[in-house]
């Protein structure tokens, strides 16, 4: 009886530090990476442009649905993703091959979002910044995305690129 109080006891404390997180941290985050990637500015613009592409680079987005354009004139589209979750996208400024912003308008989980990618050449190669100005409404999701620490989108994101470049 008393190992079970003892494990009902942390399992309690887990549960309320987790909350604590997600009640202290804070809605809105940014933040910035540059990484310089061996490829050509031509190479990079190409694949982060293949929206309908994005399931054979990130295997727990199932399908893309292209939803149509803006206002800008410019790609909307649906991710579906594992678990029956949806994010919103639409792209609002696109200045081949230099500069894409993509903005997340909303998603089953609470998030929405603008990521800038600004590209340079560099000889062979191309400098990438990826700028996240993000918003996270639900507390346990930012208890998560704190816990795993906010910029893991952004080095995630290299990560799947340098990935599908290869």
């Amino acid at each position: 009886m008393r190992i079970l109080k003892i494990i009902v006891l942390v399992i309690v404390t887990l549960f309320l530090t987790y909350t604590a997180i997600g009640f202290f941290s804070s809605k809105n985050w940014s933040g910035e990476m540059t990484e310089v990637l061996p490829y050509t500015q031509d190479e990079v613009w190409a694949l982060l442009t293949d929206f309908e592409g994005i399931p054979e680079r990130r295997p727990e987005v199932t399908t893309v649905e292209m939803t149509g354009v803006n206002e800008f004139d410019l790609e909307t589209w649906t991710e579906h993703a594992e678990m029956d979750s949806y994010l919103n996208f639409e792209c609002i400024e696109k200045v081949p091959p230099s500069k894409l912003v993509v903005r997340m308008r909303e998603s089953s989980f609470g998030m929405t979002g603008i990521w800038t990618y600004e590209l340079k050449a560099s000889g062979d190669n191309t400098i990438l910044t990826i700028k996240e100005e993000s918003a996270v409404d639900r507390m346990m999701m930012r208890a998560m995305m704190s816990i795993a620490g906010r910029s893991s989108n952004l080095k995630e994101e290299f990560k799947t690129i340098k990935k599908a470049l290869n």
